[in-house]
């Protein structure tokens, strides 16, 4: 079938393109090699984001190590109390980077030190938002 929505890849020695046809099927065609192969089936349905599993995300800080400042990223499918704190390695708060009531979709919170605040070392930053929380590691570096 005709190609309707696709996806072109070129990779080092061929070709590719990923897609759904005119039948709503999923295909991979392979160019260098002439291969089409077909999953029959309907490939996506429509969900709200708030169903999905995993709709909440907390991403890797940017830069990592950092000094003397980070991004931490993180998504909620749908509006609520968030909050974001940063800890040290011993479990102990450092600060409260986000504590208040946020709308849907992708957030950024900037965490700045002074080299003098803190020792280099790891430390982790936590999100709780609804029923979600999730840690993640970070380094501080001088």
């Amino acid at each position: 079938g005709q190609a309707v929505n696709s996806i072109l890849l070129r990779g080092q020695n061929s070709v590719s393109t990923f897609g759904i046809d005119e039948q709503k099927e999923l295909y991979f065609a392979i160019h260098s090699s002439g291969k089409i192969y077909k999953f029959v089936g309907t490939p996506a349905t429509t969900v709200a984001k708030s169903d999905l599993p995993g709709g909440y995300r907390l991403h890797q800080n940017y830069p990592n190590p950092f000094n003397p400042e980070t991004v931490i990223s993180y998504r909620l499918p749908a509006s609520g109390h968030v909050s974001l704190k940063v800890f040290d390695l011993l479990g102990r708060e450092v600060i409260t980077l986000v504590d208040k009531f946020q709308p849907e979709g992708t957030h950024n919170s900037t965490f700045t030190i002074l080299p003098s605040q803190l020792p280099t070392g790891v430390y982790f930053y936590k999100i709780q938002a609804g029923n979600f929380s999730q840690v993640k590691k970070m380094v501080m570096m001088k």
